[in-house]
């Protein structure tokens, strides 16, 4: 088989310009697809506090209702999200519950001394325990921490309709 220099050259051209398309297409596939296998995180959750009220706005024996905005990084997407808590302050200890039911994440409201998800009957005590309908566990308690008079929460979504709080 007899190579031509000219041959060569057209050959070893075609070879690169297959590369070079190979190389750019399978770049562009990998920017486009891997920031969809990461998972979503929250900016303002995991590792951030957010600042709920001062301390001494915040009336003893009383369940109070905070609403958080949240950021949260979805791929190459960034947005804020509303996130609701209670917050039992009682003489020297707080408690800060998450306001989404672990049955089927509807929203938790307060009433006649306890705790009641409207969706699905389910009621908890004022310090969070289950009393009764379909949720499988007690309110999800938060972190919270206290700098100066500032209450602080560390919010964090755990996985719906399971017996153990699993974060998410």
């Amino acid at each position: 088989m007899d190579l031509s220099r000219r041959r060569l050259l057209a050959g070893l051209g075609w070879l690169t310009a297959i590369a070079c398309t190979a190389a750019s297409g399978l770049l562009a596939g990998l920017y486009a697809i891997v920031p969809s296998l990461r998972q979503k995180k929250s900016l303002d959750s995991k590792n951030e506090w957010t600042q709920l009220a001062e301390l001494s706005s915040i009336p003893n024996n009383q369940p109070v209702k905070f609403s958080l905005q949240l950021s949260v990084i979805d791929g190459w997407a960034e947005s804020t999200t509303r996130q609701a808590v209670w917050v039992i302050r009682r003489q020297n200890t707080i408690d800060i519950f998450s306001a989404v039911c672990p049955h089927e994440g509807c929203s938790v409201d307060y009433e006649a001394s306890a705790f009641v998800c409207r969706c699905h009957a389910s009621y908890w005590k004022d310090d969070g325990t289950r009393t009764s309908g379909p949720s499988p566990r007690n309110l999800d308690r938060l972190d919270y921490r206290i700098v100066g008079d500032r209450l602080e929460v560390r919010y964090q979504n755990f996985k719906l309709n399971t017996a153990e709080k699993i974060p998410v």
